[in-house]
């Protein structure tokens, strides 16, 4: 396992002859190399950034749609693809052509939403580099759906413009189903970072949930770099399997439900807001299997012994909702420092 991220790392030291060059040349040269060792420090290090962070397909005027990506070593990685995402990136300084391996959770359309975006903006500005997605059994079916979609707009791109094309649309993407992951597996490898899943419990309370690209599953992601350890919940229910997953994390980044506040966000809006009591209940009764209260939240982050807790996937995610209904419940099970998720926050 990877050394635990020491906030307690002591600055590196300098040592210069103060007598041997002008002081203002030694001024110049000591903040050419503080500058230059913190910038490589920063690229180096493992930044989780919240791309979107609302919960559920409901549109949100305050929150982006689930899409998050972690920065270690100068590269990119974009875990699910949520509406927005392209805008999201770019409010968040990455560049297009800097993602190029993805990591879809599930494949429900909050999540994968502008996975198509993504892939065909990038080959309509010519910068679409080679694709990798890692996900469940059905996205090769979502991405060959997108690349159909897109088919026309690159054959009119193609044929009116004066600009060579890198590669066909089609070509440069490659999908890699995850599977069956009841025990961790390690899904990529590379000099930054390696990336484990496994299933949590968001599908399958009652029996496999077969389609015809055969058993969608739904997985937390683990990311471990050299610096630190983040783990990605993903959407599930309590997880008895992701305590051990999450183990010694640096950071447990958890969706979170607060099934008061949905219940008046559901009666506040559309055409729900008529449905009967005891039809509410029994839906907020289910969303508690599949999506995770705070409470349950924090009997996890305890029982895993992780550094720090960062919410997301916000349900109902509210600008009006104060931090502490959904932190609190987390709180009292959990000592550590709990964050609130906003679109665009580093952690």
């Amino acid at each position: 396992m990877p050394q635990p991220y020491n906030r307690n790392r002591q600055p590196m030291k300098l040592a210069f002859n103060l007598n041997s060059k002008p002081r203002h040349l030694v001024g110049a040269i000591l903040l050419a190399a503080i500058t230059s060792t913190t910038s490589a420090a920063d690229a180096d290090s493992a930044v989780f950034i919240a791309l979107g962070t609302q919960g559920g397909p409901q549109p949100n005027a305050y929150r982006a749609q689930p899409a998050h990506a972690l920065q270690v070593g100068g590269e990119t990685y974009l875990i699910d693809a949520g509406n927005g995402v392209a805008r999201q990136l770019q409010s968040a300084g990455i560049e297009l052509v800097d993602v190029k391996k993805v990591f879809i959770s599930h494949n429900h359309d909050d999540h994968n939403a502008d996975l198509g975006t993504l892939m065909g903006l990038s080959w309509s500005l010519n910068n679409r580099d080679d694709y990798a997605i890692f996900g469940p059994a059905g996205t090769q079916q979502v991405v060959d759906g997108f690349l159909q979609s897109y088919k026309v707009n690159a054959d009119i791109r193609t044929e009116d413009s004066p600009l060579p094309r890198m590669g066909s649309f089609e070509g440069d993407v490659n999908v890699h189903n995850i599977g069956e992951a009841s025990k961790p597996v390690r899904i990529f490898k590379d000099a930054n970072v390696k990336v484990y899943a496994i299933e949590n419990c968001h599908y399958h309370h009652d029996k496999p949930l077969q389609t015809e690209t055969g058993i969608e599953r739904s997985y937390a992601f683990r990311f471990e770099a050299a610096d630190r350890t983040i783990v990605f919940s993903g959407d599930t229910g309590p997880c008895p399997q992701l305590v051990e997953f999450a183990k010694g994390a640096d950071l447990l980044v958890h969706e979170v439900f607060n099934s008061g506040l949905m219940a008046e966000n559901i009666r506040a809006k559309g055409f729900m807001s008529a449905l009967p009591d005891f039809l509410l209940n029994k839906m907020l009764e289910k969303s508690e299997q599949y999506h995770t209260t705070p409470e349950e939240v924090g009997k996890l982050a305890a029982a895993a012994g992780v550094g720090e807790v960062v919410l997301t996937h916000i349900m109902p995610g509210r600008e009006e909702d104060p931090d502490d209904a959904y932190t609190e419940g987390v709180k009292r099970h959990y000592s550590g420092k709990v964050t609130v998720a906003q679109d665009l926050g580093r952690y």
